[in-house]
């Protein structure tokens, strides 16, 4: 009986074997590995949630586009979840990761006040120094998740118009009318027109004087805006009725009348000159003195005698 409760009584753990347990770990220089697996494998564990949860948002955007055909282009819906998906899971497996090297380094006994001290130091030198490439990383960050334009659409940056060539988190990259590449830091964009965007639109202004039968001269400046519906070369970019829209201004001697003429926003060029084109060969258009297009340079009185259609172009006479 005595054997048996002796028996019993050692087979039950008390504090002083867990002690010698755990002293017998420290003894082998058990411990500290034990600690850094136990804080790398929970950083792994925690970075992979984290690509799990953003690969979920990711497939939420990707049925949201899949509910909107023909919205967005599906090379620059692809852009977007690359780059949303690439900067989010990179950015905070990264911070878990830093958060877990820490750890571990204070496992190690290094004396961590001084390592985060100089780690302040040298972050600070370098955020210094490189706050203009960390403004245009997350201002490029921004203009891609919220969809600000993309490749192909056709922009005002300020500083130039052009269409979008590429679209990085540090640089966007356009090319103008006259074949300039234009490289942009995207923290120097302070505001952006996407003129690809919406509903498009021409318009144009015309000066009329006051002794021409208003109402004649619209019509006909309708008409020739409806025969642009027979030009193959602009009729897929015209998108519904020529508007004229009546006296826009009014001078001592002339009236500014204007017609609109509504377009695909990637065709207000081609439609424009395709329609001063229609005007300048069109009879009894003499009355014509100056055109102009909506946000262009306000134009000056043409010379008399030149022609208002520039220098060489002739308006044929009344008949």
């Amino acid at each position: 009986m005595n054997a048996l409760a002796l028996r019993a009584a050692n087979t039950v753990p008390t504090v002083a074997s867990d002690a010698d347990w755990v002293r017998r770990l420290r003894e082998l220089h058990l411990i500290t590995p034990l600690r850094i697996f136990v804080i790398l494998a929970a950083a792994w564990l925690i970075g992979f949630v984290i690509r799990l949860v953003v690969n979920r948002m990711i497939r939420g955007l990707e049925r949201a586009h899949a509910m909107l055909p023909g919205r967005v282009d599906k090379a620059r819906f692809e852009q977007r979840r690359r780059t949303l998906s690439t900067v989010l899971k990179s950015s905070l497996v990264a911070l878990v990761w830093l958060t877990a090297i820490i750890s571990v380094i204070g496992e190690l006994g290094v004396n961590l006040g001084a390592f985060v001290a100089t780690a302040t130091i040298i972050g600070g030198a370098l955020a210094f120094g490189a706050q203009t490439l960390v403004r245009d990383l997350i201002a490029g960050f921004f203009m891609i998740a919220e969809d600000q334009f993309g490749v192909g659409d056709l922009v005002d940056a300020g500083v130039v118009v052009g269409t979008v060539e590429r679209v990085s988190l540090r640089v966007t990259k356009l090319s103008d009318d006259q074949g300039r590449v234009w490289y942009l830091p995207n923290g120097q964009i302070t505001r952006v027109a996407n003129l690809t965007q919406g509903v498009g639109r021409t318009v144009v202004d015309v000066t009329v004087p006051l002794t021409e039968d208003l109402g004649r001269v619209g019509s006909r400046l309708l008409e020739i805006a409806v025969s642009l519906r027979a030009d193959p070369s602009v009729a897929p970019m015209l998108t519904g009725d020529p508007q004229f829209v009546g006296v826009e201004e009014l001078h001592p001697d002339a009236a500014v009348v204007r017609v609109v003429l509504p377009c695909m926003p990637a065709g207000r060029e081609p439609v424009r000159r395709a329609f001063l084109s229609a005007v300048a060969e069109a009879e009894r258009l003499g009355v014509l003195r100056e055109v102009e297009i909506e946000g262009g340079s306000t134009p000056e009185s043409a010379p008399t005698g030149s022609s208002p259609y520039g220098s060489g172009a002739e308006i044929p006479p009344t008949v």
